[in-house]
């Protein structure tokens, strides 16, 4: 399948993301306290991953982005809810994060590694959102699987380099703007 095909279930990924990030943006705003929440539910897991070896916490967060993006899209069947949940939860959560530090350092945290993995949650969400439509028009049937074997290699080649550029590249920037 080409990623042209689905092209407008991407933009409404896209559209989701950007109003749930705006949303999380504002409740960070209104709720200070709410990122605090946020990091001390993740710190034991976070400093588990940081003590990792780079080669080995590069492949924890490919191994989770790729088993997340493709369950999202492949659950996409049951009405498109599985990619919705997960747009809605992962842009709602970066626009809380959003809050908690300076543009520039926001953007150096996420860009660098970002620039894939975003548009990569994106098109899988988008073929989620496809096989939604697909299922309620009662032609989910007809889809052959096999037609989003490209799409799903792109994906995770995608994540597989937004996963080592988060690694080796991402805290340099970072450092370089703090």
């Amino acid at each position: 399948m080409c990623v042209f095909k689905i092209k407008r279930y991407i933009i409404l990924a896209f559209f989701l993301f950007v109003v749930f990030f705006t949303f999380g943006y504002i409740h960070g705003l209104i709720s200070p306290d709410l990122l605090d929440e946020m990091v001390k539910e993740l710190s034991f897991l976070t400093e588990k991953l940081i003590s990792l070896p780079n080669w080995q916490f590069a492949l924890v967060i490919f191994l989770n982005n790729t088993l997340k993006v493709l369950l999202s899209m492949f659950l996409g069947v049951f009405f498109g809810i599985i990619p919705f949940f997960f747009l809605v939860f992962n842009a709602y959560v970066l626009g809380v994060v959003a809050t908690g530090v300076d543009l520039h350092i926001f953007v150096a945290a996420i860009g660098p590694h970002g620039i894939l993995e975003i548009p990569a949650f994106l098109i899988g969400a988008g073929v989620g959102l496809y096989l939604g439509a697909k299922f309620i028009k009662n032609r989910i049937f007809r889809i052959n699987f096999k037609e989003f074997k490209s799409v799903t290699l792109l994906i995770i080649v995608m994540l597989f380099l937004a996963a080592l550029i988060e690694v080796y590249i991402t805290p340099s920037v970072v450092n370089l703007v703090i």
